[in-house]
């Protein structure tokens, strides 16, 4: 009888630490390209992009895979729920079915693209990819890769940059 308790036990700890790793409380809201380009912005035939710009935004772009990504949905979900109403968070699976053309994909590779081109990003992406936006609609910042040692400062300061 004590065995079945602590296997029980022993599942539902897993599942709440599934549940808190994938961000299971909804607000920091999974998007796809299509969600993308009505929430947060688009890019034009020049590959420039123009940001919707009625709250401030972070995007989340991510690879569920990822180790990285998944220690970081925690944070974001915090702060997600910390700055609820005043920035918007969301967040973009760009490794669906290990696919490469995907819509999501596409996204995140203009996005990269744009970057480059304005000389915002300067070295070879890494995922996850954060992107922080101002509620006016200008790009405030970026943050690549994530590590528990130095991460959740960065990502509250850049947070904090659009948020007031």
């Amino acid at each position: 009888m004590k065995k079945v308790l602590l296997l029980w036990m022993a599942i539902i700890a897993c599942c709440i630490e599934t549940l808190a790793q994938t961000g299971s409380n909804g607000c920091v809201k999974e998007i796809n390209a299509q969600q993308f380009y009505a929430s947060v912005g688009k890019f034009d035939n020049a590959g420039n992009f123009k940001s919707i710009g009625h709250k401030p935004v972070v995007v989340h772009f991510d690879a569920a895979y990822a180790r990285p990504s998944r220690e970081l949905m925690p944070i974001l979900e915090n702060y997600a729920n910390r700055y609820k109403g005043k920035v918007d968070f969301y967040r973009m699976n760009i490794a669906i079915n290990n696919a490469d053309d995907t819509e999501e994909s596409k996204v995140i590779n203009n996005m990269i693209s744009w970057m480059q081109k304005k000389n915002i990003l300067t070295r070879t992406p890494g995922i996850p990819l954060l992107i922080f936006i101002h509620s006016d609609g200008r790009f405030s910042d970026y943050k690549m890769g994530y590590t528990k040692d130095k991460g959740d400062a960065e990502i509250l300061d850049k947070i904090k940059k659009i948020a007031y």
